[in-house]
């Protein structure tokens, strides 16, 4: 490309012969005599923009004009078929200009669709077989490569119009990274829907109509796709951060359940309960294995050998495990997922499970789904289930032990837990709950007033979720642990100790 003086509607060549491209280059000296001999034509166009009409003065400028109009929509299919070098004060400055192309995901691929033979009563396919193709590209279409963020539409591989997507779909989201290409010779040479700037297809025109509307279904199918597919990673990063705190947070209350004889068998890899184990033997005993590394003249026995045998279920210490149904590998069944519909409870714990302080949160509960417990106002949501969880296990013990239900003391083990669990979980990992500012205001004007205070007392006083008060007194950013030191004290002298909060 080159701007040529002109006089009287004829291109002044003299000038070329001062470019350095054409003095001191083959390529130009060739170029150059064919046009002297009248072999090869030399012509200028004048568009319709910019329509600065500045010089160019800095090679930046240069460039970004160049990229502009290698990549526009109307001159890719020219540069793709031609040789086009860019010169610059008589120099090559761009060599071989051709336009960016899409980098697709691979991992998507490309969706191709066959045009139907009929769209209405306007037949097509009689050239050869229309192929819609659909790519999603690595990253988003926006800045400099907008332009790649089309539908093209070509006859016999030369462009006819070009739309962009996310104006054809009205949708700024996804469609950003969509790039389309079709060639349909019917449009322009059986049904002369081009126009003569070849940016849009004849508008008014009922078989335009019916072909943008097919492409359309098309690439909404495409997005709906896209849509569903991202909707999944999504769902498996929150599952995955979810069961990441859910670790976590059991890590710090496991010993809250106060059970001894948790049940823990021993696994290998294919799922039998069997393990390696050392026997006795007769034989001499200067190894393991029943071989004399150090000759001498004693002979002990009693070595050992390995052997495969039946392993039995240990009675340990309880490690309470809090796992996502439809997720996280199954203990009890090794590389399998414990899947659960919707309907069934939040909480779920099998029979097989109970020896093994195993529970299943049910993954497939649409609220589980929305609530992202990168928000810190869904934590107290999973503090509550995992307090449920270490409640029933309380509820057991204790009826196992008393035989009887006591609604009063239940009430009591049931604060308390809200207490110990969120000291734990709050102070521990660092967490910082939010609170809403005017139950933040409440609870902060009521502890001014007090020399000593329990979390129950002021739920009951304030008429404020437990929950929050605990979140509010351990936010280091409320200064409630500096002027208070905490005690752990019977109300009134009975039932299980609570955490009494006395002024310094």
């Amino acid at each position: 490309m080159c701007y040529l003086p002109a006089e009287a509607g004829r291109f002044n060549v003299r000038f070329l012969n001062d470019w350095y491209y054409f003095e001191k280059t083959e390529e130009g000296k060739e170029i150059l005599d064919l046009i002297e001999k009248g072999k090869l034509n030399l012509f200028c166009w004048k568009g319709i923009d910019p329509k600065d009409k500045n010089q160019i003065l800095y090679e930046k400028n240069m460039k970004q004009l160049l990229h502009s109009i290698m990549n526009h929509p109307q001159s890719r299919s020219a540069l793709r078929s031609r040789d086009v070098h860019a010169l610059y004060d008589g120099k090559i400055f761009w060599p071989s200009m051709k336009p960016e192309e899409v980098q697709p995901d691979e991992s998507f691929g490309v969706r191709e669709f066959a045009l139907p033979n009929n769209l209405g009563e306007y037949k097509f396919n009689k050239y050869f077989n229309s192929t819609f193709k659909v790519v999603l590209s690595k990253e988003p279409l926006t800045g400099d490569k907008s332009s790649l963020n089309i539908l093209e539409v070509e006859a016999f591989g030369k462009p006819i119009a070009y739309y962009e997507i996310p104006q054809l779909l009205v949708d700024k989201g996804l469609a950003k990274s969509l790039y389309a290409q079709i060639d349909c010779p019917e449009l322009r040479d059986d049904y002369k829907c081009v126009s003569n700037d070849r940016i849009r297809l004849i508008e008014g025109s009922e078989v335009t109509r019916q072909f943008l509307d097919w492409c359309k279904v098309k690439l909404k199918e495409v997005l709906e796709e896209l849509t569903n597919q991202e909707k999944k990673k999504e769902e498996r990063r929150h599952l995955e951060d979810l069961g990441t705190f859910l670790k976590d947070i059991t890590n710090e209350v496991s010993e809250l359940l106060e059970e001894e004889n948790i049940l823990k068998p021993t696994f290998d890899k294919f799922g039998k309960t069997k393990e390696i184990v050392k026997v006795p033997t007769n034989k001499p005993g200067y190894g393991d294995d029943g071989k004399i590394e150090y000759k001498g003249e004693g002979h002990r026995k009693g070595g050992k050998e390995i052997k495969e045998a039946e392993s039995k279920e240990r009675k340990t210490k309880s490690k309470l495990q809090i796992l996502l149904s439809n997720y996280d590998p199954d203990p009890l069944n090794p590389e399998k997922t414990y899947d659960m519909l919707g309907r069934e409870p939040i909480l779920h714990q099998r029979i097989v499970d109970v020896d093994h302080g195993i529970w299943w949160i049910n993954s497939q509960k649409n609220y589980v789904k929305k609530i992202k417990i990168r928000d810190p106002g869904a934590m107290p949501f999973y503090f509550f289930l995992v307090k449920e969880i270490v409640l029933s296990h309380r509820m057991r013990r204790r009826f196992k032990e008393s035989e009887r239900y006591d609604p009063d003391g239940l009430e009591e083990l049931n604060f308390q837990l809200i207490d110990e669990i969120f000291n734990k979980i709050v102070q521990r990992l660092g967490i910082e709950l939010s609170v809403d500012q005017t139950t933040a205001e409440k609870i902060r004007e009521a502890i001014k007033t007090k020399d000593r205070f329990t979390v129950p007392e002021l739920s009951r006083d304030l008429v404020v979720d437990p929950l929050y008060i605990t979140a509010f007194v351990n936010n280091p950013s409320n200064g409630v642990l500096e002027n208070f030191k905490v005690v752990k004290r019977k109300t009134e002298g009975k039932g299980n100790k609570t955490n009494f909060y006395i002024r310094k």
